[in-house]
């Protein structure tokens, strides 16, 4: 808008130009025309005057054309200056379009990404709670096994023990029957040969006697040495004696 404005104000100036010197051109002709008239002095004065007001409006009117035009051209080159800019700002605006387009793109690829991936972590997640569920039952199931293992194992640990402590004491009672058919002086095991008079004094006794229980009674200390010489000869457990 600016630059069109400059052009109005130059073409009006160059016309106002051409006028002033057309009209200097015509006095000048009118003046050679009447060189040969003789003027009179107010005549000369007013021609003077009209010359001299027609030189300093034509140097006003150059001054002002020149500095229009210079302004003119400042205003050219900013004008160029302007579309330069412009010029790089729609280039770095289609570069900016560009970059958008390719970010765009990359987002959306990532956002297709994460979401399959959060599928698989669902997935995952699920098989993880079904596999520690599996995990849980399996324990109690072990847990389960192992008491019923270790309650079977105490069993047979304690039918071992049974049977052990049965054979020992049927190999007890074996021996104490051979030593009383072979010698007359054994009268038997030491808790046998004490019979409370009613059953609830068992306990007690049992107590009384602690480890002598199954000691062996004999009748003598000879009789006791024979059997003694017996159970070793039989490799039978070792016992205690009394004699009576």
């Amino acid at each position: 808008m600016a630059h069109e404005n400059h052009q109005i104000v130059v073409a009006d100036l160059e016309k106002e130009l051409s006028e002033v010197q057309a009209m200097i051109e015509a006095y000048e002709e009118d003046n050679q025309e009447s060189q040969e008239i003789e003027l009179e002095d107010g005549q000369v004065q007013e021609y003077n005057n009209l010359k001299e007001k027609a030189s300093q409006q034509t140097t006003s009117l150059r001054q002002n054309l020149t500095k229009i035009k210079r302004q003119q051209q400042s205003d050219e080159e900013a004008l160029e200056q302007t579309k330069q800019k412009r010029t790089d700002l729609e280039s770095r605006q289609v570069q900016l379009n560009e970059q958008k387009t390719q970010l765009e793109e990359r987002i959306a690829k990532l956002d297709q990404y994460i979401n399959q991936n959060s599928q698989t972590v669902n997935k995952l997640k699920l098989d993880k709670d079904k596999l520690a569920a599996e995990i849980r039952i399996a324990n109690q199931r072990h847990s389960e096994i192992q008491s019923n293992l270790e309650g079977v194992q105490a069993e047979l640990r304690d039918a071992k023990v049974d049977k052990h402590e049965s054979a020992r004491n049927q190999r007890r009672a074996e021996t104490l029957e051979s030593m009383k058919r072979l010698f007359p002086g054994v009268h038997g095991r030491l808790i046998d040969l004490c019979e409370p008079v009613h059953r609830r004094y068992q306990i007690a006794i049992t107590k009384v006697l602690g480890k002598n229980m199954d000691a062996i009674v004999v009748d003598s200390e000879q009789c006791g040495r024979e059997c003694i010489q017996y159970m070793k000869e039989q490799r039978s457990e070792p016992s205690t004696f009394y004699s009576s």
